[in-house]
């Protein structure tokens, strides 16, 4: 929603654990990059393609030479970067992130810390962080959001509570909406007092969650912190 509300050209790419071979993880990178412009990393691609696979950083050398040719402001979104544990992946696009062009800028969402030089960046003034804190709902927030799933304006106090039981975070408060909806005023209060991960659409969700996560070996959360690059 947020690029496609914005006045500017971005390609997207989902990670998951099977991304974690260098080649297939370039090839994506690649093709994703492509959709911006098709002029984009042919020799890099062909590269990755060939019989004898050379040095990732002459291969990246040759790629961020191609990428001096975007003359507008571009966005290259990774998704669920937790996913990736290769060393290689990791020192790869990094060396990328230190030669990134001004025109591309790189979103990663990640319910980890990519091991890049993040201090660098901050020092640079080249990296803005919106960790978990920030995706947080407000109160005011919480309060917009119920009354537009619910139709029905909440007393404040439960709004409060609500707020509190789930710390503003949107699957929480998702979650308590849907056990909200159509409820008399006493039902309400009393679901609100009582919401915690024991209810049964929470704990159906972490249910979910876990395997999901034990699946593709990372942790649960609610939100994933972005970095933004460039």
């Amino acid at each position: 929603m947020w690029t496609a509300s914005q006045n500017f050209l971005s390609t997207w790419v989902t990670l998951d654990e099977n991304d974690n071979d260098p080649v297939r993880f370039w090839t994506y990178i690649c093709s994703a990059l492509r959709t911006l412009d098709p002029s984009l990393s042919k020799a890099t691609l062909s590269a990755l393609n060939g019989p004898q696979l050379p040095s990732f950083h002459a291969l990246l050398s040759s790629l961020i030479n191609d990428l001096t040719v975007l003359k507008k402001n571009c966005v290259l979104v990774l998704d669920d970067y937790h996913a990736i544990t290769s060393a290689d992946i990791n020192d790869g696009l990094s060396f990328l992130i230190q030669h990134l062009p001004q025109t591309l800028h790189l979103v990663i969402l990640s319910r980890n810390e990519p091991s890049y030089p993040l201090g660098i960046l901050r020092a640079r003034d080249e990296l803005l962080d919106i960790n978990i804190a920030d995706l947080r709902f407000a109160e005011s927030e919480t309060q917009a959001f119920l009354y537009e799933v619910l139709s029905v304006k909440l007393p404040q106090a439960m709004i409060s509570r609500l707020q509190e039981r789930t710390e503003g975070r949107t699957a929480g408060l998702r979650l308590a909406a849907l056990s909200l909806h159509n409820q008399n005023p006493e039902e309400t209060e009393k679901i609100i007092q009582t919401f915690s991960g024991n209810h049964r659409y929470v704990s159906d969700y972490l249910i979910k969650r876990s395997l999901k996560a034990s699946q593709k070996r990372c942790r649960i959360s609610y939100l994933r912190p972005v970095f933004l690059i460039g």
